[in-house]
């Protein structure tokens, strides 16, 4: 196991406060990895329709990395952020709404960390058109989101077998075992347009979203539905 440099110089420890020290530092790498997953370092923009100049096409999914494969896993939502053909989400919607998230999910030395679990997932889309209809977006929102969740099962079940990196050992995605491709992760996505946020905006909780359903109930205790929000601002489209 890796020592920060920090606790050495600090040892030696009563256990309690090994224990806190240790988490701690869990705490630190599970926030910037989060971060960094879900702003800077994500997957190019998606592009939902013909292909731009320099927008990932539609069925381009087979290049996903380990690293984001992983960070599908153990993740209980995917939110996708449509932008305008060839546009791109602002660095300030992505900050703005990755640490709004985290702050109402994250509880210190209480919340779960390992193998990367957090409440959702950022994917940066374009649609086809400025006009394209709500229903013609969530449907192809939702079959990108397939070709995602399709990918990372393929992943899982090939990586297993390819010979080990010696130069990096410890690379964790060698055991998928404790990686796990949530249900409601399948089942649903939350489709934000980038249109909508202002830097000016305090609660990112106001923001207007779709949410919808793609049809997938594989491992569901029970079927989803919105018919306890039909009437709040949400936008509910099941598909």
């Amino acid at each position: 196991m890796y020592v920060n440099e920090y606790l050495k110089r600090k040892a030696p420890l009563p256990h309690h406060k090994i224990l806190q020290e240790a988490r701690g530092q869990m705490e630190i790498i599970h926030r910037s990895t989060s971060f960094l997953l879900s702003t800077s370092r994500c997957p190019e923009t998606y592009c939902l329709g013909p292909s731009g100049t320099h927008l990932r096409p539609f069925s381009d999914v087979r290049d996903l990395s380990p690293m984001h494969a992983e960070d599908c896993c153990n993740t209980s939502v995917p939110i996708y952020i449509i932008t305008n053909p060839d546009g791109g989400a602002s660095f300030a919607l992505r900050y703005a709404l990755h640490n709004w998230l985290y702050h109402k999910w994250f509880q210190p030395f209480r919340s779960e960390i390992e193998y990367g679990k957090f409440v959702a997932k950022q994917f940066y889309a374009s649609r086809p058109q400025v006009d394209t209809p709500p229903a013609s977006l969530v449907e192809l929102t939702n079959g990108l989101h397939k070709r995602i969740c399709d990918q990372v099962t393929a992943f899982q079940r090939e990586v297993v077998n390819l010979p080990r990196d010696l130069s990096f050992p410890g690379a964790q995605f060698r055991d998928q075992r404790f990686y796990i491709l949530q249900p409601l992760f399948r089942a649903s996505t939350i489709i934000l347009l980038a249109e909508d946020f202002d830097v000016r905006v305090t609660d990112m909780g106001k923001l207007p979203v779709l949410l919808t359903l793609t049809g997938e109930e594989r491992g569901l205790s029970q079927r989803l539905s919105f018919k306890s929000i039909r009437r709040s601002s949400l936008s509910g489209i099941p598909t």
